[in-house]
């Protein structure tokens, strides 16, 4: 088909040519350009219809008149560099197609940017746009900038588009992201939990093949019932200042198939939520390369269309920043990997699955970096890192605390009903001096298995690994002073020269204090320090630093509370028997209590500071806090403070108060206790919960 031979009368264009031929896009870089229209290399130029390259009129209609015009010919239109703004109707809405609605939109790539001091929106650009040569801006608050609906095969192409939702900017930008859809919310956009099907969005894939959506439907548009749209590829394409980034199939049609989303090295920003997901036949949505930052939440498939949403097949090279929660999603209709993401200054990674049927499909990790951030200024993370209700592999991946939050000690991925598995991966704080961050701590959820992990071993960031053999133990190997945080699962732990059992609640020392009275519970608005108290006659049973169970509030879309490790005790005071007790998470998370006392009839959950193997050590009671070790100078060492105490003379809940070792230091022959023993004598006592394996017990 010669050039020559096609001809559009587009009557007077703006360079005042009239019936100009089809150029050539002889300088096109991607090699598979003219593969997917009739491998001519011919395109449209949009300068022959009357667009408006400065922005200051609409040029939405002529954009979808050279669309319609070069569909006749299967071929797509190229926008020049410029700003285009769209305020009557959306790019794409009604654009009479040809074999099944295929069409193409390009920029003119991204090797400048098109706004200057004299003619920057009002609000500042960021990211992406310092670099686009082509910037599409939605002057609504409203509609879509691009409506595709029904279609079957548009591809869009190098140029930005931003919109008029500046809140995301403004009042969260660069600092913590929060899960208040609120302060992401400019006034006047279309946007929030009642706007299910139709939010003020970049792109809009299928918004209008429910005749009556439940939220009113975008203002001016027609709807009509059809079926999906398949075959979507948007190449770098960056969306900013939307309420939505993407909404994909969020009509609330039961199952309109619509299907075949491919990103490839484009970039969401200054949204809510980067892509919403409305419906459980959207498969085959993919992302690769770029990135979604500067939002409350990357995907959704939760608050929009039918409340179904699944999730992306594969999220693969994308940059993953400044976000409260990769995602959440009801039942994960259809499995999805993430691989080799970077992911930092996020809160959580989110929620898969609503409830504990454990009918979600497969959720796998391969690779990777997600940091749970708390830099300076910022109130604590959420004490839910992942919450999973299907089968999730992590292999590979980096999962941690930003250093800032080193001192955080719980990193709770929790799982229910199926086990998590987490192989060959890195956990935990770089440089933590305190103690190692854990996973899976929670009261009632399933033990998550760790393969041969690394997790640092709370001295000076040094790393250990979990399980030299290639088994599954619930917890990591044992941390410093072959010691790790007491847990309510029966676990398996190896320490690279015996294995050990430890089990749940058994025996003394109990985990579980009663007699606790006065619960106070005093949340503040953060930064000033929230705090819980209370009075104990067992007070003594505590020592500042340990970790005590709390529940936690039902957090976002999930639908179970969770009792796991979130205070810290601070202080003891032994005159009035006050225990209180830092927050170590969001102070907004913290149930009730009321409702504590109703769950837990009055009794705390410790999480003592750590436990060893079962060991015994000859010593000395004398009737008094003060107990001597005999045997010699190996002992010396061999009894930390803190550790748990029991054997003859021993009363509940003894503990070592000081004169044990700490940190790799030498202790004395003499150790204060935290109750006085009930008398005197020679003795050996015993301390720690790790139980040697039988002979022959498998593992």
């Amino acid at each position: 088909m010669a050039t020559s031979q096609i001809v559009i009368n587009t009557g007077t264009a703006p360079n005042n040519k009239t019936g100009e031929p089809l150029r050539n896009a002889f300088t096109d870089i991607n090699t598979n350009f003219t593969t997917l229209f009739n491998g001519n290399g011919l395109f449209v130029d949009a300068r022959d219809f009357a667009i408006d390259p400065t922005g200051n009129n609409d040029s939405s209609v002529a954009i979808n008149s050279a669309l319609t015009q070069a569909t006749a010919y299967n071929l797509p239109v190229q926008l020049p560099s410029g700003i285009f703004s769209v305020v009557n109707v959306p790019i794409g809405y009604q654009v009479q197609t040809y074999q099944g609605g295929q069409w193409g939109l390009f920029g003119s790539g991204s090797l400048g940017s098109q706004f200057t001091v004299a003619n920057t929106p009002t609000a500042p650009y960021v990211l992406g746009f310092q670099t686009s040569n082509t910037v599409i801006v939605n002057q609504t608050k409203t509609l879509p900038t691009f409506c595709l609906n029904t279609v079957n095969g548009v591809w869009l192409r190098d140029f930005a588009i931003m919109g008029q939702n500046y809140a995301p900017y403004g009042t969260v930008g660069y600092n913590c992201p929060v899960d208040d859809y609120t302060k992401y919310l400019t006034a006047g956009v279309r946007g929030g939990p009642t706007i299910t099907n139709s939010p003020y969005c970049a792109i809009a894939i299928d918004p209008l093949i429910v005749n009556s959506p439940s939220d009113g439907g975008y203002p001016g548009l027609t709807y009509s019932a059809s079926f999906g749209s398949n075959l979507v590829l948007l190449d770098n394409i960056q969306i900013q200042y939307f309420f939505v980034g993407i909404a994909l199939s969020t009509s609330g049609a039961a199952a309109e198939n619509g299907s075949g989303l491919l990103t490839r090295n484009s970039q969401i920003s200054w949204c809510d939520t980067g892509v919403a997901i409305g419906q459980s036949q959207s498969r085959l949505f993919a992302m690769n390369d770029g990135g979604i930052g500067g939002c409350r939440q990357a995907f959704d498939g939760i608050n929009y269309g039918n409340f179904q949403g699944c999730p992306p097949s594969r999220v693969k090279g994308l940059n993953l920043g400044f976000l409260y929660r990769l995602f959440q999603f009801q039942k994960a209709f259809g499995s999805s990997t993430f691989e080799e993401n970077y992911a930092e200054s996020i809160r959580q990674i989110g929620l898969w699955g609503q409830g504990s049927g454990g009918n979600c499909s497969a959720l796998s990790f391969i690779g990777g970096d997600y940091t749970i951030s708390q830099v300076t200024g910022w109130p604590p993370p959420p004490p839910v890192v992942l919450e999973n209700h299907g089968v999730a592999t992590f292999k590979g991946t980096s999962i941690g605390l930003s250093t800032l939050s080193a001192n955080n000690p719980v990193l709770n991925l929790i799982s229910d009903p199926i086990t998590m598995t987490l192989e060959q991966c890195s956990l935990g704080a770089s440089g933590s001096t305190n103690i190692p961050p854990l996973v899976g701590l929670t009261k009632n959820s399933t033990p998550t298995v760790m393969k041969n992990c690394a997790v640092p071993n709370g001295s000076g960031g040094a790393y250990e690994v979990s399980d030299i053999y290639p088994r599954g133990y619930g917890l990591a190997e044992q941390a410093v002073n072959n010691r790790f945080r007491a847990v309510f699962q029966s676990r398996y732990i190896s320490n690279s020269a015996s294995d050990y059992s430890y089990q749940s609640q058994a025996g003394q020392p109990f985990v579980q204090v009663s007699g606790v009275t006065n619960l106070t519970l005093t949340i503040n608005v953060w930064p000033t320090p929230s705090s819980l108290t209370f009075n104990c006659t067992n007070y003594l049973a505590f020592q500042v630093g340990d970790i005590l169970h709390w529940q936690a509030k039902v957090t976002a879309s999930s639908l179970t509370q969770y009792v796991m490790p979130m205070l810290q005790v601070s202080a003891i005071n032994s005159g009035s028997q006050l225990v209180t007790c830092a927050l170590l998470f969001d102070p907004l998370l913290y149930d009730t209590v009321a409702n504590w006392n109703t769950y837990q009839a009055g009794s705390m959950f410790v999480c003592p500071t750590e436990w060893a193997p079962i060991s015994t050590v000859n010593a000395t009671t004398n009737g008094t806090t003060a107990v001597t070790l005999t045997g010699g100078s190996s002992f010396y060492n061999t009894i930390y403070n803190g550790d748990w105490l029991f054997g003859t003379n021993m009363p509940s809940y003894a503990r070592v108060v000081s004169g044990g070792s700490t940190g790799g230091s030498g202790g004395t022959t003499t150790l204060t206790l935290n109750i006085a023993a009930t008398g005197s004598g020679s003795t050996q006592l015993y301390f720690g919960r790790l139980y040697p394996l039988a002979l022959g017990t498998p593992i």
